[in-house]
């Protein structure tokens, strides 16, 4: 009943006029860890012809879409019977037969490839490397024809790998595992592959964000050191980096930065005493958006540093972290997606992950919790990430400040130069 197709609209309309669909139907794949989609009924009306580059021709009727969700094109041109072409949105194409690659792992050695595809029986390579710039092309990991998945067994758990899902005679799509598989960190995550909304994605592999780095294991700290990273920015008060200090290589090889922010009005450490104390009368919805407001409206400087520090080479790759990787460090890579081009749907999901990561150790929080006496139940909004939390901090960036581009450049000291150089090295 439904024939998949996948699309990027190059503009922020909430209102957009799309010609898709074989049907009357779109099927755009529910979430995953590495593109946003979701479903959309068509209405059967208005038939156009599309041609698609492999020559694949099908009936397309009118869609009136409400969303803002960009992802890649299957379609490189459009042909409308009895409409004008500037009436419709303009469509742009990126790896026609690859979409929403992304990658698991099934165990510390082997990981799964998997993609979407509009033809059935196409041939894609995997190809394989330590880093994107190191991919090897020459000898493909994994060659696969009528399939969508792909297993590589073998793996050094002790390297963090990037392949390349190649159709034959197309560039393909570069991806990796969202989420760094780190012993002692559960929220230490890569912000590549991310699309915009003119078609660029994320470089992978250069912005990653997390958790605290408190407990990180001798394999944690080789792993860091094989990714390259150079600099790790701490927003963690001065309090809570002396309780837990981030374990990182003691060669130096990896450059620490302290960057306090304070989330809310009072320190970590006082929420976390009222927490043991069972007082949780002031965690509420509210007391979790204002206080990520306050980051924005009272931090400019500090994250301003953040894109300062980034914008210098050789400070990449580069983590940014607090205590579990959601708010303060929910704001900052806000902001430096949005200053990329991500759209705002895009941003709040990758907040959203978040919950995803942390739930995954739910029930180690609450052993925690309930070890000092106190209902885990009680205190479970301290531990996820809804979008209900986070969609009024990208308003208030849009309401109080007109733009991110232009809270970064008012608030927090960031030159168009900068924003510019940064786009210039951080897409593909």
């Amino acid at each position: 009943m439904y024939t998949p197709f996948l699309f990027h609209v190059q503009h922020t309309s909430f209102i957009t006029k799309l010609y898709l669909a074989k049907n009357g139907f779109i099927d755009l794949f529910p979430f995953d860890t590495q593109t946003p989609s979701l479903y959309i009924s068509l209405q059967k009306s208005n038939k156009i012809i599309n041609h698609h580059p492999k020559g694949v021709n099908s009936v397309m009727s009118l869609a009136h879409l409400t969303f803002m969700y960009p992802i890649a094109s299957c379609f490189q041109s459009w042909y409308i019977e009895g409409q004008k072409r500037e009436n419709i949105s303009a469509m742009h194409f990126v790896g026609a037969e690859i979409s929403n690659a992304m990658v698991e792992r099934i165990d510390p050695e082997t990981l799964e490839i998997r993609w979407e595809s509009l033809l059935s029986d196409l041939s894609v390579s995997i190809y394989m490397g330590s880093s994107p710039a190191a991919i090897d092309y020459e000898s493909p990991v994994a060659r696969v024809r009528d399939g969508n998945t792909a297993r590589i067994s073998k793996l050094d758990p002790e390297i963090r790998y990037y392949f390349q899902v190649a159709p034959e005679g197309e560039p393909g799509v570069i991806t990796a595992e969202r989420l760094v598989p780190l012993q002692g960190s559960w929220n230490f995550r890569d912000m590549g592959g991310y699309q915009t909304s003119n078609g660029s994605r994320v470089k992978w592999g250069q912005i990653f964000r997390s958790d605290n780095l408190a407990h990180l294991t001798d394999s944690d700290q080789a792993l860091l050191k094989q990714m390259g990273m150079k600099l790790v920015c701490d927003f963690r008060t001065p309090a809570e980096s002396k309780r837990w200090p981030d374990r990182l290589p003691n060669d130096n090889s990896i450059h620490y930065l302290q960057l306090p922010i304070i989330h809310g009005e009072r320190e970590f450490d006082f929420y976390q005493e009222k927490i043991g104390k069972g007082e949780v009368s002031w965690l509420t919805e509210e007391f979790m958006i204002d206080a990520n407001i306050r980051i924005l409206d009272e931090y400019g400087d500090t994250l301003g540093n953040v894109f300062h520090r980034l914008a210098e080479p050789n400070n990449r790759p580069i983590a940014f972290h607090c205590a579990g990787g959601r708010d303060r460090t929910g704001v900052c890579a806000a902001l430096i997606l949005l200053s990329l081009g991500v759209p705002e749907e895009t941003v709040l999901y990758d907040y959203c992950l978040s919950g995803v990561f942390i739930s995954k150790h739910r029930e180690k929080i609450n052993e925690r919790i309930r070890s000092r006496g106190v209902d885990p139940e009680t205190v479970a909004l301290y531990y996820t990430a809804t979008p209900h939390f986070f969609v009024p901090v990208i308003n208030h960036i849009r309401e109080a400040y007109g733009s991110s581009a232009n809270y970064l450049r008012s608030k927090a000291g960031v030159s168009d130069k900068t924003l510019d150089l940064l786009k210039k090295e951080l897409l593909e």
